[in-house]
């Protein structure tokens, strides 16, 4: 069917350029994220994590006050 759409003759293998082309890019996209950028690397983590303790704190905060109000009336 593709053979018929593009107006490729059948024994091109135009398949096994796709799969070239598309491993080809894959490993430019593996190195950029795993190896260059070093994604989601050590001070990444830490920051995460400091976000979320953050976030838990103010949730802390708010219900220890909710709390608080609570015990006073």
């Amino acid at each position: 069917m593709a053979n018929k759409f593009f107006e490729i003759a059948v024994d091109s293998h135009w398949s096994i350029w796709v799969i070239t082309i598309w491993l080809f890019l894959f490993i430019l996209h593996f190195i950029k994220i795993f190896i260059t950028d070093r994604f989601m690397n050590k001070n990444w983590e830490r920051e995460q994590i400091d976000r979320l303790v953050a976030l838990q704190q103010k949730k802390l905060d708010q219900l220890q006050t909710q709390v608080n109000n609570d015990d006073l009336k």
